[in-house]
């Protein structure tokens, strides 16, 4: 059984008891999905692969990521911000100087400004490494902090290329319109997004936009 697989089983056996996430009901599948590249990367099971053109309704599993918060009215200066700090933590910035594992995705959530010009409200967050979860050393940069990401659904919309805001954008729009043809309800006041790729990869590359579902 590979590693996402033990992360899976591991973890839905706790939030299952925990009474969070994964009802008997829905359609189990475990997934050690293409895009994670040979990296650690969340456990999610799928509830509906078929919500729209490129997207499914995903359960992750609660989590431990590394995350710190960024203002800014760019996402991409904000994500870059971001990226950095976490980045050094995970090359030893950290109260044990531990080098640790990168790991996908790279996870962006978004709470946008109230108009084109105001600040939105960016975490950016780093996946803590299967073996680390819950023992992770704690950053020294009061920027930085370990985060508990209790069990979530999602609805994901998928997209493959390099990716930047405008782009970025254009796909949350397109999977909004899509959601508002169907059935489902889902929460508009803030969305994620997911980076699979370094910018030295420059086929198979993946991207994702998560929206919240209620």
């Amino acid at each position: 059984m590979n590693r996402f697989l033990i992360h899976f089983v591991l973890i839905a056996c706790f939030v299952t008891t925990r009474g969070a996430l994964l009802p008997t009901s829905i359609d189990v599948r475990l997934k050690s999905p293409w895009f994670c590249h040979d990296l650690d990367c969340p456990a999610f099971a799928i509830e509906d692969d078929k919500v729209a053109r490129d997207m499914e309704l995903r359960n992750y599993a609660a989590a431990q990521w590394v995350s710190t918060n960024v203002s800014d009215v760019k996402y991409d200066e904000a994500v870059r911000t971001g990226f950095w700090r976490l980045f050094q933590y995970i090359s030893g910035t950290n109260e044990e100087d531990l080098k640790i594992e990168m790991t996908a995705p790279v996870k962006v959530q978004v709470v946008p400004g109230a108009g084109p010009y105001c600040k939105s409200q960016f975490k950016i967050s780093f996946f803590v490494p299967i073996e680390s979860q819950g023992s992770a050393p704690k950053p020294t940069d009061s920027a930085v902090y370990l985060d508990d990401a209790p069990a979530a659904r999602f609805f994901v919309y998928s997209y493959p290329g390099f990716t930047y805001e405008s782009k970025m954008l254009d796909k949350l729009n397109t999977a909004l319109a899509a959601l508002n043809t169907t059935d489902y309800k889902y929460d508009a006041s803030y969305f994620f997004t997911a980076g699979y790729d370094s910018p030295f990869r420059l086929i198979n590359r993946h991207n994702e936009v998560w929206i919240p579902a209620l």
